[in-house]
């Protein structure tokens, strides 16, 4: 009877070993969770700025694409009712574009 109950004891501690191994590993994976959860919103946050700054940044070259095609659009309307388009085509991209600008020169 004791060689019963001594493989009996080996398997309880077994066992238990194996329970407080699987409670520590779940505790682990909880705080993993956790962890997780927070990088994910620090990496939400932070995508949310970086979006932001291409918004404001977006929008300014939209701008600048829109000036730019009205100015053509002009270039274009003037060049096909003028005999002498060159002064306002010249006069036009000096208007629009931004190295020509007077402040700069």
């Amino acid at each position: 009877m004791a060689k019963g109950s001594t493989k009996y004891q080996l398997l309880k501690d077994d066992f238990d070993h194996a329970v407080r191994e699987l409670k520590l590993r779940n505790e682990l994976i909880a705080d993993l969770r956790k962890e997780n959860e927070k990088l994910k919103d620090r990496i939400d946050t932070k995508i949310i700025f970086v979006n932001n700054d291409w918004e404001e940044e977006r929008y300014v070259l939209q701008d600048k694409v829109e000036s730019y095609e009205k100015a053509l659009r002009d270039i274009d309307t003037h060049i096909r009712a003028t005999t002498e388009p060159v002064p306002y085509i010249v006069q036009t991209l000096l208007d629009t574009l931004p190295q020509y600008d007077s402040e700069n020169c």
